[in-house]
């Protein structure tokens, strides 16, 4: 048998996704439309299925792959890919699954006392909606609109920051049902800014998997299952990423505008206990850490899969694997030096502000005691983490 005898055939519906950095090294998404699939795969194994899907014939693939890759692909090799592309249901002689239920998007539904997932729905039908009747929601001049939105909530909060963080402080204290009123119009902005993602995944050409609820304690909040953005441009990622935080702010902007006009009152105050909040809200969600939109937003313009991943890899295998193979933007590399720069600091920070504050709570003994148990346990993390991750590699 020789390699012209095999049918490597790409079924329809497979898209390719462009070149992203992973650990080092450059990888694409691959989603198989039919089976509702997503995989992951490596320079070269794109390189032979972007030219299957094309139609190439595989000695046209043979003689490119050595041209570019420096080895001829012999029986073996194409024995070997065909394996592959089967096991990930990628051949047309594998067949279509005809069963509706196996293909149908199942909700995420991930249970844990600390985290976990809670798909509410998704959102196709409710976007199919919005372009029926509102086709400018998705469209440049709906980021126009948000981009706007937000620059006035921050004029506003910058310029009325003191009465409002005076507000806000009698708010929470002293007035529970406006304070919880103030929380059920953010959670009204925190699903308008899942739906600003979900709704730019469709304008740059994707599709958003759902919508659900999710909690890391001490915090709840929504998200939007944005996968497929690795199918399209890095420039297109960046749009679906700020699109969250701009979308956030439009729920906001009756508020930021009347704000102004209240002078003092009940009013005026529930309205400051919607803005301060939602104000650092979006300010939290630019910082490019801890997985926010500021952190995707940083890893798309950069054109890796995670920037502050990529950026311990790069520390890893600089300190431990030392393997040429894998390679780092100085992008990443300056990233990574930042990053450790800014957890430093927030250590530092943060250990002083505990310690004043244990110490005039229990007295400056169970202070020290207390703060030396938690750097003890902190540290056998921190060596768990190192070993293991030098075993991995």
């Amino acid at each position: 048998m020789t390699y012209q005898d095999l049918d490597l055939t790409i079924r329809p519906g497979v898209i390719l996704g462009p070149a992203i950095a992973r650990d080092g090294v450059s990888v694409h998404m691959v989603y198989n439309v039919e089976e509702n699939s997503f995989y992951i795969v490596g320079d070269r194994e794109f390189f032979i299925i972007d030219r299957l899907n094309r139609g190439l014939d595989l000695d046209s693939i043979s003689q490119a792959y050595a041209d570019v890759f420096g080895k001829a692909l012999g029986v073996q090799s194409w024995r070997q890919m065909a394996v592959l592309l089967g096991s990930k249901r990628l051949l047309l002689a594998d067949g279509f699954e005809f069963d509706v239920e196996s293909r149908k998007k199942r909700l995420i539904r991930k249970w844990g006392l600390s985290s976990g997932r809670f798909g509410l729905f998704d959102p196709g039908l409710l976007i199919a909606g919005i372009q029926r009747h509102f086709p400018w929601m998705i469209s440049k001049w709906a980021l126009i609109f948000g981009v706007l939105s937000c620059t006035i909530q921050c004029i506003v909060v910058g310029c009325h920051f003191r009465s409002m963080k005076d507000a806000v402080g009698h708010v929470f204290s002293d007035v529970p049902t406006i304070a919880a009123l103030s929380v059920v119009i953010l959670f009204v902005s925190m699903f308008a800014h899942e739906m600003g993602h979900a709704l730019a995944c469709v304008g740059v050409g994707v599709g958003c998997g759902e919508i659900g609820l999710a909690w890391r304690l001490p915090m709840l909040y929504f998200y939007a299952s944005t996968d497929e953005v690795y199918l399209v441009a890095a420039h297109r990622r960046v749009i679906v990423s700020a699109a969250g935080i701009l979308a956030g702010s439009v729920p906001l902007l009756p508020f930021a505008v009347a704000y102004p006009f209240l002078g003092k009152g009940v009013a005026a105050e529930l309205v400051a206990a919607i803005l301060l909040p939602g104000f650092f809200a979006t300010v939290v969600n630019l910082l490019p850490f801890f997985g926010l939109d500021g952190q995707r937003i940083v890893s798309h313009s950069l054109g890796v899969w995670n920037v502050s991943s990529e950026g311990r890899s790069w520390i890893l295998n600089a300190v431990f694997r030392k393997d040429t193979r894998r390679c780092f933007s100085s992008s990443v590399k300056i990233f990574a030096i930042f990053e450790l720069l800014a957890t430093a600091l927030l250590v530092v920070a943060s250990t002083w502000w505990w310690i004043e504050y244990l110490t005039a709570v229990v007295g400056a003994g169970w202070a020290t005691i207390i703060f030396n148990l938690g750097w003890f346990i902190c540290g056998l993390v921190l060596i768990h983490f190192v070993f293991s991750n030098r075993k991995a590699y």
